[in-house]
């Protein structure tokens, strides 16, 4: 079995690692009645094939991780710790810990609450307005947002066009199951993390020594061949984030 284990891997899903994902974003798993028996059905069985040859098999992590105790050495997860509730975040981390061997690290990537509200601070003494308006955005936008994307697509994409005629597979899907809302699509944020709370909840979890790297630094062995936190140019991929890693208690 692979050694290294890339959960809700979304986009860095890489061929080296073993990586899980909640269900693609396909109408079918939200169809009522049927989507969440097709949900089941293909729950730990069903697995697709990105571009880049990563197989990456379909889970609900809320559930639990499909692997068995001390599985991995490395567990690595982005920008999902964030979407579940609390309760849901401390089990999926005690399952991180589980599936890890005595010694395994695991590497967190989630939205850095303390930078965000220090950009938003500095937005808000600039006297800039379209900083100010897209550093509110940035903090709060994906925890109130109703319809998808939000405020942070528009600020981001200027000149979209919500009126823009719909690709044909959309609006038969948006015809069958509606226009999903932001609260059903996954992509709301239940909560946020700075450097403190995020050690904390490792350390509850089962880890130790919990410390923060930059986007392009890591324990793991050969991180720099996979990139999974950097664009082609060597910056960060995603915005404002912490890099926490900590080890399984020995």
């Amino acid at each position: 079995m692979n050694d290294l284990l890339n959960l809700a891997s979304g986009g860095q899903a890489h061929p080296d690692w073993t990586n899980v994902d909640f269900f693609p974003a396909r109408v079918r798993y939200a169809l009522p009645v049927v989507g969440p028996v097709m949900r089941r059905a293909r729950e730990g069985r069903g697995h697709y094939v990105t571009a880049s040859g990563a197989r990456v098999l379909v889970a609900d992590l809320r559930k639990g991780v499909p692997f068995p105790d001390a599985s991995f050495d490395v567990v690595y997860h982005s920008n999902f710790l964030e979407h579940l509730e609390r309760p849901e975040a401390r089990r999926f981390l005690e399952e991180c810990r589980r599936v890890l061997r005595p010694g395994g690290l695991t590497r967190v990537v989630v939205p850095d609450l303390e930078e965000k509200a220090r950009s938003y601070l500095a937005a808000l003494a600039s006297g800039d307005v379209a900083a100010h308006d897209f550093a509110i955005a940035d903090l709060i936008d994906q925890m109130v947002r109703t319809k998808h994307g939000g405020e942070l697509a528009d600020l981001l994409e200027p000149g979209r066009d919500d009126h823009a005629p719909k690709p044909l597979r959309q609006r038969i899907g948006e015809r069958l199951v509606g226009t999903p809302r932001a609260d059903e699509t996954g992509e709301l944020h239940r909560w946020m993390y700075d450097r403190e709370s995020l050690a904390r909840e490792l350390v509850a979890a089962g880890f130790e020594r919990p410390a923060y790297r930059a986007h392009n630094e890591s324990e793991i062995p050969g991180w720099d061949r996979y990139r999974l936190d950097e664009k082609p140019d060597g910056s960060p991929l995603h915005h404002a984030c912490l890099y926490a890693e900590a080890r399984v208690r020995s």
